[in-house]
């Protein structure tokens, strides 16, 4: 039975994860580094910003000093001409607030960065006052910390809520939390091989659209057949 609906926020409620995915790639490309998206997938995505910028020093002791202040304002100037809602969240969040399924959403940012981002494309009031960060606990994703906490405020058993992830690093934090995983690939610039990795993570359902997050929420929670989705297909 699902009672809580748990999201990550970059690239499953919001289209950051692609805007510097492909910021990333550019800025590395001019200093003849190059990743192919499984690896990027694998080594990169998911961690904390923090972290990745240790992950590049420690694997690309060359870069600019600069690299990590120009990449970060490459990445707000884009978040602030481009970023917006991913095509189909904002039905999928009128089906679980239609279904009296309550939902919040629990990212590896900053809080101050999590709160701009949702206010910036309009979703802010959709989950306050459950907003949650890693600022809110004490170990980041993939530690289960911030699934936990989410729960424990909403007094929602482990096994009760569906957390929905777009990283292996997300979605392990959401196992180890004990919760029923979805992983999400529904972005155009998604590798066919994400789903595998996702799988392999312990994703229990795979998501190629919000319209079938909502076909597993909805079965999950016995409303089978779910009503219509009016927002988004549901096929890539």
């Amino acid at each position: 039975m699902t009672k809580l609906v748990l999201f990550d926020c970059d690239g499953v409620l919001i289209n950051t994860e692609e805007l510097g995915y492909h910021i990333l790639n550019d800025m590395l490309a001019r200093e003849g580094i190059s990743y192919t998206r499984e690896a990027y997938v694998e080594m990169l995505s998911g961690i904390t910003l923090e972290n990745f910028y240790d992950y590049l020093r420690k694997t690309h002791p060359d870069l600019p000093e600069n690299f990590e202040r120009d990449l970060q304002a490459r990445i707000l100037a884009s978040q602030e001409a481009d970023m917006k809602v991913i095509e189909g969240v904002r039905a999928l969040l009128q089906k679980l607030k239609d279904n009296n399924i309550p939902f919040a959403v629990c990212s590896n940012s900053g809080a101050e960065s999590l709160l701009r981002k949702l206010k910036k494309v309009g979703l802010y009031d959709d989950f306050v006052p459950h907003i949650y960060s890693k600022d809110h606990v004490d170990n980041p994703k993939p530690a289960p910390d911030i699934y936990e906490h989410a729960a424990q405020i909403r007094r929602i058993k482990p096994e009760d809520c569906i957390v929905v992830e777009d990283t292996m690093t997300g979605v392990r934090a959401g196992v180890a939390a004990g919760m029923n995983v979805i992983g999400f690939v529904g972005e155009s610039h998604r590798d066919d091989s994400e789903a595998e990795m996702l799988t392999s993570a312990g994703a229990a359902m795979i998501a190629l659209s919000p319209a079938q997050i909502w076909e597993h929420i909805a079965d999950f929670a016995g409303l089978t057949p779910p009503s219509p989705f009016n927002g988004g297909d549901l096929s890539r």
